[in-house]
Formats: structure tokens, sequence, C-alpha cells
């Protein structure tokens, strides 16, 4: 499987480059937290695998393994990848949804205070100005 390859042939590579995982880490942009899950199993994503590779002093095909799927290591990547992207706009539509929440409130708020100070009310159609449009003429 190529879980299995990858953690053993990092976990090689790692014993072989005399780093620790953390300082591994700190050169491939993630913490040593990081490493440990890839060294039980889980794949980086391949920016993440091509850094890891570059501090060990190998490639990331070496990693993976010849004989592994290379494919189910990319669908791996893009699905975290695409995760990892969905997650942050998710983020981001939670956070607008929470601004809007609090404009609605603050507007409501406004209003309220309007309406009862002024006794003004909002229409409840909007008021027309300027020239009403042309009526199409009529065929003769």
């Amino acid at each position: 499987m190529t879980k299995d390859i990858f953690s053993s042939r990092l976990r090689e590579a790692l014993d072989k480059s005399g780093l620790t995982q953390a300082q591994l880490g700190a050169a491939a942009g993630c913490g040593q937290e990081d490493i440990s899950r890839y060294l039980q199993g889980r794949i980086p994503g391949g920016d993440r695998l091509i850094l890891i590779a570059k501090a060990l002093g190998t490639t990331a095909e070496a990693l993976v393994g010849e004989g592994a799927e290379p494919v189910e290591v990319i669908r791996e990547a893009f699905r975290r990848a695409n995760y990892d992207q969905a997650m942050a706009e998710m983020r981001k539509i939670r956070k607008s949804l929470e601004e809007l929440r609090n404009i609605t409130k603050s507007v409501a708020k406004l209003e309220a205070i309007l309406g009862r100070n002024a006794g003004i009310r909002a229409p409840k159609k909007p008021v027309r100005r300027g020239r009403a449009p042309a009526k199409p003429k009529q065929p003769q």
C-alpha cells in the first residue's frame, strides 16, 4: 500500500539524514506534529512532499516509491488541497454572514430609533422620481 511505502521510506530517509522530526518540519514549513503524522501513514500534499524530499536530500518519487500508485498519491494530495481550500472559503463565508447579521441588527436598531424619535416610517413601495417611461406606440 502507498501509505506504508511512503511512511517506511520517510523513516529511512529521516534516519539517514540525522535530522529530528522538528528540524525536518522546520525545513519543510510544517510542525513536528505533521512529520509524526506522515511517519504514521498520512501522505502530505504535493508541495509539502517536495519540500520534505528536498530537506532530506532525495526526491518525492523516491519517498513515494517507484512501485507505488502515483495516481493515488496525487488524488490524496488534491483531495486534501481541495478540502483545505473549501474550508478556507467556508470560514470566509461564515465571517461574511456574521458581518451581515451585525449590519442587519444595526440597521434594525437605527430604524427603530429613527421611527420612534422622528415619526418616520420606511416607505412600503419605492418612491419614483423623474419621468414616467414612454408608452409604446400602437401600430396604425
